[in-house]
């Protein structure tokens, strides 16, 4: 009897740790299972907050001004100052009641910095007042730059829109496009290279800008429907005497450029293409900044599994098509526009890779301008000379 029962606890015993394996990996599992569907939902959140929700931004009113003359600014300088207060690039400043520019950096103490000014309007800001940096470099009016402009509307499928045209209406127009929750005055800083050679401008406003008509969900789509209203504006020029257009695209107004060239009947009117910082593939950027991004609660990164479950979910939440956002594969194959990209190599929002790759698949008709040290769409503002010129003989070469 006494064999029987040790027998039997042998057999017990044996069979115990064969479970173990087995529990453990459904527990891994399940564990897995749990962990990227509530990341999934939490990242997809994310993704509709931070890339697709198109909010009009407001001024960062963050730094306060010591002293001013009609040739320089000085701020108070924090002990962890922000980029843009202690860069020697071209910025807008904006205060209660004006508006200026800002440029190289002219002196610096413990507590103080002195940057380059110049008054656009306004009176000039008293010590004491609060500013924000403005990386678009010019005032929310274009006359207050120098612009002769009208605003006009103009008309796509969903809905009536408004542009400010500039310029004497001739053959050649420049179509501006900006990018999400900017604002038509994105193109300012570029406009007078079009406009000192005839090149009639329109810059233009688009679905779920503010005050223009909208989508129930106010989410962009990254060129997928709004390049119907890029047709619409260059119906408008067509009818008072285009024959040829060149766009000209920032960030997402890059990926609507490309989306009109791929699907608009109207895409042989171009004759070129200007892309700064160009948004060419949604899920690119999305990777990337995931790449950089903490887990909540966790000092680890995002794991990339995590990354395409949250893409995917986004897929089902909010109707996002990741295939038709992206203008690399396949499209650029189709491409038949010369283009000109400008773009920056520390662009932390559009990877410079995505530019790279559309001028390495297509030299033959693609142009890559990069510009060191640049965030998004700040080339112009590291190196105005260098940025105007890149245009200039990109124009040169279309015969404009």
């Amino acid at each position: 009897m006494s064999a029987r029962r040790d027998r039997v606890a042998v057999v017990v015993e044996d069979r115990r740790p064969r479970r173990w394996p087995r529990r453990l990996g459904i527990g891994i599992a399940a564990a897995l299972v749990l962990f990227h569907a509530l990341g999934g939902w939490y990242f997809s959140g994310q993704i509709r907050s931070d890339a697709l929700l198109v909010t009009e931004s407001e001024p960062d009113f963050a730094h306060t001004v010591t002293g001013v003359s009609a040739e320089s600014v000085t701020f108070a300088l924090p002990a962890r100052p922000e980029a843009d207060l202690v860069s020697s690039e071209v910025l807008g400043l904006r205060w209660d009641g004006g508006y200026g520019l800002t440029g190289p950096v002219l002196a610096e103490s413990d507590d103080a910095i002195a940057k380059q000014f110049t008054l656009l309007t306004g009176a000039l800001p008293e010590p004491g007042s609060r500013a924000a940096f403005d990386g678009f470099a010019t005032p929310d009016d274009p006359a207050d730059a120098g612009i002769v402009y009208e605003t006009v509307t103009y008309r796509s499928e969903f809905g009536d829109f408004e542009a400010w045209l500039a310029g004497d209406p001739g053959g050649t127009w420049a179509i501006f496009v900006h990018g999400r929750g900017a604002s038509p005055r994105e193109g300012i800083r570029i406009l007078p290279v079009f406009l000192d050679r005839g090149i009639t401008s329109l810059l233009i406003e688009y679905r779920n800008d503010p005050g223009a008509p909208a989508t129930p969900d106010r989410l962009a789509t990254f060129g997928v429907t709004e390049w119907e209203d890029l047709e619409g504006a260059v119906s408008f020029a067509v009818d008072r005497g285009a024959s040829r257009v060149i766009l000209v695209g920032f960030s997402m107004g890059g990926a609507i450029a490309m989306s009109f060239l791929a699907e608009s009947d109207l895409a042989p009117l171009v004759a070129g293409v200007v892309l700064d910082s160009p948004a060419l593939e949604l899920g690119a950027m999305v990777d990337a900044r995931a790449g950089e991004t903490n887990l909540p609660l966790v000092p680890l990164r995002v794991p990339v599994t995590l990354t395409a479950v949250s893409k995917w979910m986004a897929g089902l939440r909010f109707g996002t098509s990741w295939g038709a956002m992206d203008y690399l594969d396949g499209r650029a194959d189709a491409l038949e526009t010369p283009t000109l990209l400008l773009h920056g190599t520390a662009d932390g929002t559009v990877p410079i890779a995505l530019s790279r790759e559309l001028a390495d698949r297509r030299p033959d008709i693609v142009e890559l301008v990069e510009f060191p040290g640049a965030e998004h769409v700040r080339g112009w503002n590291v190196d105005a000379d260098r940025y105007e010129q890149a245009v200039a003989s990109f124009l040169d070469g279309l015969g404009l």
